[in-house]
């Protein structure tokens, strides 16, 4: 009986795995078809393009039009205005991100009271339009500084950073303070190289927003050199406002087309996080396991 047992078990378990990689290679395939979809579109001849023909892989590759792309200056302005608010925009959101989730980890009087406001403003936001009206009031509309500022603090971040300055022992404060360590040596003396994880991870959720964020840099700026790749990318795919550039009768020889261009624009944008995330993968599987297990 207890053979059978286990032998039933081995077939369940195998039946479980092969569903598993079924599912997994479907959910993979659906993910990454489009990304290849747009990669193959942007190395293939305008011609191609416009007869339909790619479907994975490219066809009489080219690449004109990321040549053509990155000669044109409003491109380049975008995609070096996109990498400055990124950055700073991180910076900015974990030097106030650090301070917020210490002070909750440090169990301050009227904890709860502090926990709540956090997250009641996690919830409530005052909307776009007072937002936007608060900028105006401060002198901030067309200002390099308003996507910066506009990227703000993620309480969900300074949650998941708290919970991992919960989870560093005590003793190892309760040591320093009696070696009479204050409060801003304990974090960066103890809770900072200990939270490498949890701050790449944080860090990267920044990133990953700020690169990605067009919707307020499109509301708060209006000169085009301030503009970051995101908002000159939906002025091209969504609005169609190439500034005519492409209108032409596409042929065996045409070099470049608008939807080749467009293309090549897509992948640009996508090509900055896709090279950052395989190097902080590992950190990135730590951090988001944060606060997950009490011990």
């Amino acid at each position: 009986m207890k053979k059978s047992n286990k032998k039933a078990m081995s077939k369940d378990e195998r039946a479980l795995n092969i569903l598993n990689i079924i599912i997994l290679s479907v959910f993979s395939i659906i993910f990454l078809y489009p990304i290849i979809y747009v990669l193959s579109n942007s190395l293939s001849s305008p011609y191609m393009i416009a007869q339909d023909q790619i479907w994975l892989f490219p066809k009489e590759i080219t690449f004109a039009s990321f040549e053509q792309l990155f000669s044109t200056p409003v491109f380049n302005s975008a995609i070096k205005n996109s990498l400055m608010y990124t950055f700073l925009g991180t910076l900015f959101g974990m030097s106030l991100t650090i301070p917020a989730a210490y002070f909750l980890s440090r169990k301050p009087k009227a904890y709860m009271f502090w926990l709540w406001f956090f997250i009641i403003n996690m919830w409530l936001k005052a909307g776009v339009i007072p937002t936007y009206l608060n900028y105006v009031d401060l002198g901030l509309i067309n200002s390099r500084w308003a996507p910066i500022i506009g990227m703000n603090v993620d309480v969900f971040n300074i949650i998941i950073l708290k919970s991992f300055f919960d989870s560093i022992p005590k003793e190892l404060e309760e040591a320093a303070t009696i070696d009479g360590a204050n409060s801003w040596k304990i974090l960066t003396k103890i809770h900072l190289p200990l939270s490498v994880s949890a701050l790449l991870t944080v860090a990267i959720f920044y990133l990953v927003e700020g690169w990605n964020s067009y919707f307020w840099p499109m509301v708060v700026i209006d000169d085009t050199s301030k503009q970051p790749l995101q908002v000159l990318l939906k002025k091209w795919v969504v609005d169609l406002e190439v500034d005519g550039a492409f209108e032409v009768v596409i042929t065996e020889n045409t070099a470049v087309s608008q939807d080749s261009f467009i293309y090549a624009t897509i992948v640009v944008a996508m090509i900055p996080m896709m090279i950052l995330y395989p190097f902080v993968q590992k950190y990135f599987q730590k951090g988001v396991m944060v606060g997950s297990v009490k011990g």
